[in-house]
Order: structure tokens, then C-alpha cells, then sequence
């Protein structure tokens, strides 16, 4: 089932979300304008805001603040895509150049300044001067903030190919798993949510999310770059190691450690090779199915509420999400 399926009960509110993203684009013609267009109308797979909408949808919330909440998401989201590829250094991004690339890095940080603060702006508008509201849900942004960059760092300082697997699990419930537990808590703000299902919800974000990176990981890897819209091997690059690597380290013998140290520490990196000793131990295949177990945990959490289209909509998205080729 692709997006568009899923997303067919909040396809009004997804196009809703689109016209408020092009309203932050600046007007005045100029590069600064090239660039934020660039960003900001490439196709994207809009889960984010998606998860907001969805959830929405299933607690029985609709209006323009839960679109403005919905825009805000994606503008954050997208803001931290202009920073992952200036640290990254990445020059393709949803198989276009990056802003960074084509635009330079100073400029990259101003358009990623931009869509924070706009994204903000839009936060601080959806309750309409509802102090308690606003004070909570400034409250979870700014903590889902700090993890996602707490978990950045983290990742980029923590560069060892012996990384454990705890480590690498705090790492990613941090940087992408906490982002998508806002996004599904978000709208209990607006509700009348009993514990449970701000509870159900919060569970549901985070281990979608936790699934999201772990496939997201195996597709930097071995993913086709013309369907995952970036250069393969990226993380191996930048130093950064992922469940696969974590996988092989834990079967595969001293010498067979030695030899993969020794390619992805040498300056022109053999990824044929690499892939071939994490195949060995079928590595791939079970960061796959570890991804696929945090999906049923993901499903499971949500089964405390009635049937509904927003719901099984929210199941698809799972099963999309670790099958997916970008």
C-alpha cells in the first residue's frame, strides 16, 4: 500500500498542510527564496505531519489548529534535514542537491533558522492565546528538542564501530523517536484523552519511529539511491554505526571484526565488500526484523481504540514504513 492509500482519510488536510507550507516561502525574489522553495516543495512522504493529522482524526479533532500543528511539524522536521546535510556534508537530498551544495553552507543554516522559527510561530498561533496550552505543549517541543540534538551529538561524538546496542537504541529513541511520540501526543492536548490513550499514543510515536530509523539505517546501506533519494554509505562516511554493523559484531569472529575496521577506516571505502561481510550473518535481514518487531509493539498500542479509518490508516502506515525502498 503506497502513501497516497494511506493518507486517502486526511488527503483534504495533507493538501491543507501543503498551501500553509508554501505560505511560509518568502515572497521577495531572490536566492534566499530559491532556496526555501527548493526545501520546502520537494516531494516529501509528510509522516510527520501525517501522524498529527491521523491521530487527530482518531481522538475526533479537525480545524485549522490541528493543520497549523500539522504545518509546524513538517517545518521543524524539515529544518533539521538542512542540518543533517551541512553536518553530513550531503550533496543529494530526495534525489536533488541540497541546499548546503547548491547554495552553501551559510545559507543552509539561515534556511534552517527560518523554518524553525516559522514552525514555532504557527505552534505559538494554534491555541489562539491559551496560556495552559501553549505552556505544555512549548513544554514537550522544547524537550523533544533537546533530545533530538542530545541524540545528534551523541551519535556523532559515540563514532565507534563497537557501538552497543543500548547505546544505538538511546541514540535513535532520542534523535527520530521522540519527534514522532510528539507528533502522535500532540493532539491529546486538544481532547478530552483519558491517560491510557495519550499513553497508547505516546507508545505507538515511539516505536514507529524507533522502526523508521532502523530501516532508515539499513537503506543507507544497501538502499537503491535512485528510489531512497541519497548517496548509499553515508553513515559509513561520517563514522556512524548502525544496528547491521551492531548485529555483525556480535557473531562474527576477531579477524572478521579486524577486516571490517580496516574498510571503513581506509580513506576509499569498498561498500561491496562491507555489505558482503554483514551478509554473512544475514545482518541486513535482522535489523529488518528488529525493525519489524517494534511495528507490532507500534500496532499493538492502538488497539485500545474503536475501529476507524484514521486507524487503520495509522496500521498501514506501519506496515510502509519498514517495507519501504525510501
Amino acid at each position: 500500500m503506497n502513501l497516497n492509500e494511506i493518507y486517502k482519510t486526511v488527503d483534504k488536510e495533507i493538501r491543507d498542510v501543503d498551501a500553509k507550507i508554501k505560505e511560509t516561502i518568502p515572497q521577495k525574489s531572490d536566492p534566499f527564496r530559491d532556496a526555501c522553495l527548493q526545501i520546502l516543495t520537494e516531494k516529501s512522504k509528510r509522516i510527520r505531519p501525517a501522524l498529527v493529522l491521523l491521530c487527530s482524526k482518531m481522538l475526533n479533532l479537525s480545524g485549522q489548529r490541528i493543520i497549523k500543528l500539522a504545518t509546524a511539524v513538517e517545518l521543524f522536521h524539515t529544518a533539521t534535514l538542512v542540518h543533517d546535510d551541512i553536518i553530513d556534508e550531503s550533496t543529494l537530498r530526495r534525489g536533488t542537491e541540497t541546499i548546503n551544495s547548491k547554495f552553501g553552507v551559510n545559507s543552509a543554516i539561515l534556511v534552517a533558522d527560518y523554518l524553525y522559527l516559522n514552525g514555532a510561530v504557527l505552534l505559538n498561533c494554534a491555541f489562539d492565546g491559551n496560556i495552559q496550552l501553549n505552556k505544555k505543549l512549548s513544554k514537550l517541543i522544547l524537550s523533544t528538542a533537546n533530545k533530538m540534538f542530545s541524540g545528534e551529538l551523541t551519535q556523532l561524538l559515540n563514532n565507534s564501530v563497537a557501538i552497543s546496542r543500548k547505546e544505538y537504541y538511546s541514540i535513535i529513541t532520542q534523535k527520530t523517536a521522540s519527534f514522532f511520540s510528539a507528533c502522535c501526543t500532540i493532539p491529546t492536548f486538544l481532547s478530552n484523552s483519558k491517560t491510557i490513550q495519550k499513553r497508547a499514543l505516546l507508545l505507538y510515536g515511539r516505536n514507529l519511529g524507533l522502526a523508521f530509523q532502523i530501516t532508515d539505517d539499513i537503506l543507507d546501506i544497501i538502499g537503491d539511491e535512485n528510489k531512497f533519494g541519497k548517496r548509499r554509505g553515508s553513515d559509513i562516511k561520517d563514522g556512524l554505526f548502525t544496528l547491521p554493523f551492531i548485529h555483525f559484531y556480535e557473531h562474527a569472529s576477531f579477524e572478521e571484526r579486524k577486516q571490517l575496521l580496516d574498510l571503513v577506516t581506509i580513506k576509499k571505502k569498498n561498500l561491496r565488500k562491507i555489505i558482503k561481510l554483514l551478509e554473512k550473518y544475514n545482518s541486513f535481514a535482522e535489523a529488518k526484523n528488529n525493525a519489524r518487531s517494534f511495528i507490532e509493539k507500534a500496532k499493538k498500542s492502538i488497539s485500545i481504540f474503536p475501529d476507524s479509518d484514521s486507524k487503520r490508516s495509522l496500521i498501514n502506515l506501519c506496515d510502509f514504513v519498514v517495507e519501504r525502498e525510501h
